[in-house]
């Protein structure tokens, strides 16, 4: 297993379904072996669980052990509607979501408001528009009666705030997580966060005791910026170049991990949406930059 000081390593290779203008194709990903040969290339021992349709989840697990690799958390994408029926659908297929999850051996799961490349906040992103404490209190309710079915399932839910969501900016985020209930863990995106203006340290350190894992990039804070001030969309402002590689960027992440803590209780997942890089050259980076970031932590 992959680590940083006590913390277990996973990857999310999103670089391998990355589209140009900033978006992702499900649909047709490269062979599986292409992307899990670069993972273990680089070092990882561990992947972010993404059960394909079709696949049985120990059939899953079995590929990535041929492969050295290890299940990491999963991810949840948890429909919201106001309607209370299509709610309880959404609610069902995160129980299935989660099953699957615990029946390849993930037991930590970031949950996020499905990010929809047409929803409102798509078009102006990372500002909390039309934000509204009502809904977002519904949406609360919402999120903390998923933890808990996550939890019957056996897996832990932590929080995932996401630009172009609901859930969107600090403020938002903390919210939720005063209100949603114990079950809910933390799990945040740095760079999402921080493309939303928030203090992401101050939040990590405000809810340390929750926080169960984080994904971990770097950001341009430039491209964000120059992208808000012309009006970009979401798409528009990735496509721009917002993500780097942990290290290449503003972030500071490697100083956000070591605000963690020396406990080993906290899994963290490098997530590039986006590179200019190739996506083979891209996780290697990620893997350099973890190597040389456990070495420093263990050398002081």
């Amino acid at each position: 297993m992959s680590r940083i000081g006590r913390h277990p390593v996973a990857i999310n290779p999103l670089q391998f379904m990355a589209t140009p203008d900033g978006w992702f194709d499900f649909g047709a990903p490269p062979p599986a072996a292409e992307i899990l040969a670069a993972v273990a290339e680089a070092g990882f021992g561990a992947v972010q669980a993404a059960v394909p349709a079709g696949t049985a989840p120990r059939a899953y697990a079995d590929e990535l052990a041929r492969w050295g690799l290890a299940v990491g958390p999963g991810y949840v994408a948890l429909g919201w509607s106001e309607d209370a029926a299509a709610r309880r659908g959404h609610l069902e297929q995160a129980r299935t979501q989660a099953a699957a999850l615990a029946a390849c051996g993930a037991d930590l799961a970031f949950v996020g408001l499905d990010a929809a490349p047409d929803g409102a906040r798509m078009a102006r992103p990372a500002v909390g528009l039309d934000a509204c404490d009502r809904r977002l209190d519904r949406i609360a309710a919402h999120v903390g009666a998923a933890a808990e079915i996550l939890a019957a399932e056996g897996v832990t839910a932590a929080l995932h705030p996401h630009v172009g969501t609901w859930i969107e900016t600090g403020q938002e985020c903390a919210r939720v997580l005063d209100l949603a209930g114990p079950a809910l863990g933390f799990g945040p995106d740095i760079g999402h966060l921080a493309w939303a203006g928030a203090d992401v340290p101050g939040l990590v350190g405000r809810y340390r005791p929750r926080v169960a894992g984080l994904h971990l990039k770097d950001m341009a804070r430039a491209v964000a910026d120059e992208a808000r001030a012309a009006g970009l969309d979401y798409r528009g402002t990735v496509a721009a170049g917002l993500w780097r590689e942990p290290g290449d960027g503003d972030l500071e992440p490697a100083a956000l991990v070591a605000a963690l803590g020396p406990v080993d209780d906290c899994w963290l997942v490098v997530e590039v949406d986006h590179s200019a890089l190739p996506p083979r050259d891209s996780v290697l980076r990620c893997g350099r930059w973890v190597q040389a970031v456990d070495a420093a932590f263990r050398a002081g």
